[in-house]
C-alpha cells in the first residue's frame, strides 16, 4: 500500500512538472511577445487596414555596386520623395524628382501597371507586366515599407522560428532567430536589439548576402515604426531611405489604385 502511495505521488509530480513545462513558452516566443510589447501590440499590428508613407533621399543601386561607388550618376536611382498608398490589398507608388511625378506604380490583385512619365522611355499609357511578375511583386507587398514586423511576423502562417542564440550583429549585441517558411524565398535572420526588442536587422542565409538595418524607431498611431533604412548587398551599401511622415489607417478613395 505504501508502495502503491509512493508511485502515485511521484506520479503525479512529474505529471506536474511536465505540464509546468509545456506551458511555458519557448525562447522565440518569449521574444516575440516583449517585441510586440514594445512595437505597440499584435492585435494592434493586426488592425492595420492601409497606410501612406512618404520617404525623402530614396536611392537604389541597380547592380551589385555601392551607391557610393558610383561617378556616374544614372547608375544610381535617386528619389527626393517617394510615397506609398495601401488599402487594403491594392497599392500605389509615385516618385517625385523636382516635385513632378516621373514614376507610378499601381498594384491590384489581377494585374500590375506601371507607368513610366520621364525619361528616355516613357509609357504614359501604363505598361502591364507579365502575370508571374505580377503574382511575385504582389506576394512581397504586404505592408514591407512600414518596416519589418508586419512582414516577418504576421504575413507568414507557415511560418518556422529557431533560436540561433545571442550574438553581435552589426554593431549590436542581439538575439539572432532564423525564419523560414513556404512564403519565403530565402531563409532569413531576425536580430532583435537584446535592450530594446525591436528588430535591428533582416539578412537572407543564403548567398548573395544580402542584409537590411532599421534604425530611428518612432511612434506612430501607437506603433513603433523605423524612420530609416539601410540595406547592403556583399557588404556594399545599394538602397538607403529616410522616412518623412506616415499614416495609418487613412480612409482612401479606391479609385486612385486604377489609374494614374
Amino acid at each position: 500500500m505504501k508502495k502503491d502511495l509512493t508511485q502515485l505521488v511521484l506520479s503525479v509530480a512529474f505529471a506536474l512538472l511536465g505540464s509546468s513545462l509545456e506551458a511555458q513558452p519557448s525562447i522565440v516566443d518569449s521574444i516575440l511577445n516583449l517585441h510586440f510589447q514594445r512595437v505597440g501590440g499584435k492585435d494592434a499590428w493586426q488592425s492595420i487596414n492601409s497606410y501612406v508613407l512618404t520617404q525623402s533621399g530614396y536611392q537604389i543601386s541597380f547592380s551589385p555596386r555601392s551607391i557610393t561607388d558610383y561617378g556616374q550618376k544614372e547608375k544610381v536611382k535617386e528619389s527626393p520623395k517617394i510615397t506609398y498608398y495601401q488599402y487594403p490589398d491594392n497599392y500605389r507608388t509615385e516618385y517625385f524628382t523636382d516635385g513632378q511625378k516621373d514614376f507610378i506604380g499601381l498594384i491590384t490583385a489581377s494585374e500590375t501597371t506601371l507607368y513610366f512619365l520621364s525619361g528616355d522611355v516613357e509609357f504614359g499609357s501604363g505598361m502591364i507586366l507579365p502575370k508571374e511578375a505580377h503574382l511575385d511583386l504582389l506576394s512581397s507587398q504586404p505592408f514591407h515599407t512600414i518596416g519589418p514586423t508586419h512582414a516577418f511576423l504576421l504575413a507568414m502562417a507557415d511560418k518556422e522560428m529557431e533560436y540561433k542564440g545571442l550574438v553581435e550583429a552589426y554593431g549590436k549585441v542581439c538575439h539572432q532567430i532564423m525564419v523560414s517558411g513556404k512564403s519565403f524565398k530565402h531563409t532569413t535572420n531576425l536580430y532583435f536589439d537584446a535592450q530594446s526588442y525591436l528588430i535591428h536587422a533582416i539578412s537572407n542565409v543564403d548567398p548573395p548576402q544580402f542584409y537590411k538595418l532599421y534604425a530611428d524607431y518612432r511612434k506612430v498611431g501607437g506603433l513603433m515604426i523605423p524612420y530609416s533604412n539601410t540595406g547592403y548587398k556583399e557588404g556594399k551599401l545599394i538602397e538607403r531611405s529616410t522616412t518623412i511622415e506616415i499614416k495609418i489607417n487613412q480612409e482612401l478613395d479606391s479609385n486612385i489604385f486604377l489609374d494614374k
